[in-house]
């Protein structure tokens, strides 16, 4: 190729390889040129992150996330996270109502660092439990009310019922 003082500009926004030779001069001699090639490689997309909903004081699994392509290690950042940290966190649900954001960048192997995804995991507050009491019916009793009617709860909230060991029923009717 033509001589130049300087070295090559490479675009290191295109991916792909340059081949070009390098030599030393000193004293206005020339040595012999040595080959160099120049390699740009691809920037990660942005990992795959999967957003998740807990209630208070649930048992959590490790926030969700995965690497856009096989191979590459994704690296954590948050609450609670100690950098660096290549295992996905797993979040507290001790604190309600409360949204805790992760964040994570995929890492190629050749080092190359993609821009960080965020992902929100939203715990929501355990609900107290319904205030009840003990009803009486009469047998055979007209007019008896439906027991869900008997529970006070919060709105929008569904009542659940139980048998004595703990068995879920349907509600039951007098």
């Amino acid at each position: 190729g033509p001589f130049t003082w300087t070295e090559p500009l490479r675009n290191i926004n295109v991916p792909g390889a340059l081949n070009t030779w390098v030599s030393r001069v000193d004293s206005g001699c020339e040595g012999p040129k040595t080959p160099v090639t120049i390699t740009i490689y691809p920037k990660p997309t942005r990992p795959n992150l999967t957003p998740e909903s807990y209630c208070q004081f649930f048992l959590p699994h490790q926030v969700g996330g995965s690497p856009s392509i096989t191979g590459d290690t994704l690296k954590w950042y948050g609450p609670g996270v100690t950098p660096p940290m290549y295992i996905s966190p797993t979040p507290t649900t001790s604190f309600a109502p409360d949204t805790i954001t992760y964040y994570a960048t995929e890492t190629s192997s050749h080092g190359c660092v993609s821009d960080s995804a965020s992902v929100k995991i939203v715990i929501k507050k355990k609900p107290d439990a319904p205030t009840a009491s003990n009803v009486k019916y009469c047998q055979q009793a007209l007019g008896a009310r439906p027991l869900n009617e008997v529970v006070d709860s919060d709105f929008n909230s569904v009542l659940r019922w139980y048998d004595n060991s703990a068995n879920p029923i349907g509600t039951p009717t007098p």
